[in-house]
Order: C-alpha cells, then sequence, then structure tokens
C-alpha cells in the first residue's frame, strides 16, 4: 500500500476527514470525505471508449476518463455517433480521449459506475465529497482506507444484472 500512499500523496493530504455513512436510501454504506482542497478531486480526464456489454436495441459505449494518477474516474453511456442520445439535458461534453484526439458527444448518459467497471474494467464507486459525488477507483480508496485506518471491508459484488459494485461495508 505504500506505493500507493506515494502515489496519491497530494490528494490524501486534501482530506480533512473520511466516514462511513449508511447512504439516505438507508440500504448501503457509502464513504463521505470533508476537504475543502480542490487536489483533491481536480485534474484532467482521458477517455477511452469501450463497447458496452449490456443489452440494448443499438450499439452504446461507455466512455470512460481517468485522471492521471488514477484516482479519478467518470463515465458516460453514448451511442458514439454525433446524435443526441437525450441525456443530461441534451448538453455537449469534449472528452479528451487517451490518444489526445477531442470528441463530442451530446446528451450522453452517467450510467452507474458498476455498468462502466463492466464494460471497461477500471473498477470504481462513487464517493460523497460535500454535498457532490465523485468517482474515485479502487486503488484511491485503498489508500484512503489505509491512511485514514478505517476498519471497513472494500469488495467487489455482481448483481444479478451483472453488474459490478464496489461495497464498502464496516467489518
Amino acid at each position: 500500500m505504500s506505493y500507493n500512499k506515494n502515489k496519491f500523496q497530494s490528494r490524501l493530504d486534501a482530506i480533512s476527514k473520511v466516514a462511513i455513512v449508511l447512504h439516505a436510501f438507508g440500504t448501503w454504506y457509502e464513504l463521505q470525505i470533508e476537504s475543502s482542497d480542490n487536489r483533491l478531486t481536480d485534474g484532467a480526464l482521458k477517455y477511452t471508449q469501450h463497447v458496452s456489454l449490456f443489452p440494448s436495441s443499438r450499439t452504446l459505449y461507455s466512455f470512460v476518463g481517468v485522471s492521471e494518477d488514477g484516482a479519478i474516474v467518470n463515465g458516460f453511456m453514448h451511442d458514439g455517433t454525433s446524435n443526441d442520445n437525450g441525456g443530461y439535458g441534451s448538453d455537449s461534453f469534449e472528452l479528451t480521449m487517451k490518444d489526445g484526439s477531442h470528441k463530442v458527444i451530446t446528451g450522453p448518459w452517467s450510467s452507474r459506475p458498476g455498468v462502466h467497471t463492466v464494460n471497461s474494467g477500471i473498477q470504481y464507486t462513487e464517493v460523497r465529497v460535500g454535498y457532490g459525488m465523485y468517482g474515485f477507483s479502487r486503488e484511491f480508496i485503498e489508500a484512503i482506507i489505509d491512511r485514514f485506518n478505517l476498519d471497513v471491508n472494500l469488495d467487489s459484488v455482481t448483481l444479478e444484472d451483472k453488474e459490478i459494485n464496489l461495497k464498502v461495508t464496516p467489518k
């Protein structure tokens, strides 16, 4: 874990408090982080495009962006064309792809981390930071658990619909 601590040191230093709390719906736990330091969530993401493995009437793709250090992850679902897919109020997003090119997708859907994990192989989940939700990679969550000596389990769980979710639970 010492490699993770060094790799994410600046982000870890930006965290003032971490707690594991029962989600508002009361059926799962989530990490809740306090930080007023932008180093925690800043940084450009580079996206890769992955064919969705979930059944659909058309081909869909997971566009999964990862920060340079691998801590922050974000995902969009879209058909990859210039068509508006009807999500995000039909807003357009310009993605910087891993190869340096740029792709604009209009009206993507965020989907769930468990869907993007299956499609891309990148394990991540959403973590509450203040009032917002951010995608943190498994490796970064493990570093947070280690740094703050959290007495929790971090497990991959495959759901009935084949999504793979990361679950944080108290020991």
